[in-house]
């Protein structure tokens, strides 16, 4: 819902806050990036946070830590400077950390809930 609000209404949050015109139109692409963004967060969220009931930390922790400083630490360098996007570079390697963080942990969450069920 809060993604879908981001998305929608970006312009009307940025005037809230401002009333110049390239300041709107950046302010806007960015919180369209933050819907998405909270999207995988959320799903990221649920997952780790369900390894965390299951007693599961150790490889959870190894996939943060590739996730989020292996890819998304250098693919958000790679994105802003060399590849000229930019801030929105910074948000995109996140977001890819994020999502990459998400499937990886929601695998994994998959394979022990299946373990447990199906011995």
């Amino acid at each position: 819902l809060n993604a879908t609000l981001l998305s929608l209404f970006a312009s009307s949050i940025a005037r809230l806050y401002t009333n110049d015109g390239p300041t709107i139109q950046l302010a806007s692409s960015l919180l369209r990036i933050a819907g998405f963004f909270q999207i995988f967060d959320g799903l990221q969220c649920l997952g780790i946070h369900s390894l965390r009931g299951l007693k599961d930390t150790k490889l959870p922790f190894v996939f943060s830590v590739v996730s989020y400083w292996l890819v998304g630490m250098n693919l958000s360098v790679v994105l802003a400077f060399p590849s000229k996007f930019g801030v929105h570079g910074i948000w995109y390697g996140m977001i890819s950390a994020l999502f990459l963080a998400a499937f990886l942990n929601l695998m994994r969450l998959r394979k022990l809930v299946n373990s447990f069920y199906f011995q």
